[in-house]
């Protein structure tokens, strides 16, 4: 029932039956397709082919793991309704500036990702399912999506928390920074040289992630772990800057 349902909304996304703000396929369809553009006309890395190794890979993963991602968060909700009160509202930011509970949402829930990260790389056993993600040798726009589907499972209970911390969250708000994040990542992982300036300390770069993605800083136990912002990385010691 689980595949039919995920496929069912996959179907209605493709042909524009849902509003444009759900409509993840084609959000991620169209970024990816114009930042391919970007790269092709202002590479980074001018020796490597647009039709760089398992380009047409990473694009599998990308729409596998759009389907997979509508099945799993169905499921994790189910099952986290079970167990885990939804509801702990610690704090109650109805009252302040739509931006401010925007930023709240997405620096609580970054951080919370940031710590997944650092466990997928730390233990053992969810480093066999995180290291499909590190199986790219050539960088890409697409490679931000080559990663194992039980990802999904693991990085939803921190949109969860988030929503159970903060009392009345709107559900656009998960929307809008699910989008956010997404460009993000995708610039990340991109042949695209990115480099935020002074806001390198706050915001995550493709020039900083790229190092994250290296062979040397990997067997020494990784670095720069955070996925769209670098702050954590500097506070907790594990940021190497690029331009160092």
């Amino acid at each position: 029932m689980e595949l039919l349902n995920g496929l069912h909304w996959i179907w209605m996304q493709m042909t524009f039956q849902v509003d444009w703000m759900d409509n993840v396929f084609w959000f991620v369809t169209l970024l990816t397709g114009i930042l391919l553009v970007v790269e092709v006309v202002w590479p980074w890395r001018a020796q490597q082919s647009f039709r760089r190794k398992d380009w047409a890979l990473d694009l599998v993963y990308l729409y596998l793991n759009l389907f997979i991602f509508s099945i799993a968060v169905d499921l994790v909700y189910r099952w986290l309704g079970r167990w885990v009160p939804m509801h702990w509202n610690i704090l109650d930011l109805r009252t302040l500036p739509i931006l401010v509970q925007l930023s709240a949402f997405f620096v609580l829930q970054d951080f919370l990702q940031w710590w997944v990260h650092r466990l997928l790389h730390l233990n053992k056993l969810l480093w066999r399912f995180h290291q499909v993600h590190h199986s790219v040798e050539q960088m890409g726009v697409a490679s931000h999506f080559r990663y194992h589907w039980m990802e999904n499972v693991f990085y939803k209970p921190t949109t969860l928390a988030t929503l159970s911390i903060f009392a009345g969250v709107e559900p656009k708000f998960v929307v809008i920074v699910h989008a956010f994040t997404l460009v993000i990542g995708h610039l990340n992982h991109s042949n695209i040289q990115i480099d935020c300036g002074p806001l390198r300390y706050v915001f995550n770069s493709s020039t900083m992630h790229l190092l994250h993605h290296s062979r040397s800083h990997l067997r020494q136990g990784g670095v720069n772990f955070g996925l769209s912002l670098s702050c954590w990385d500097y506070l907790f010691g594990t940021a190497v800057n690029p331009v160092n």
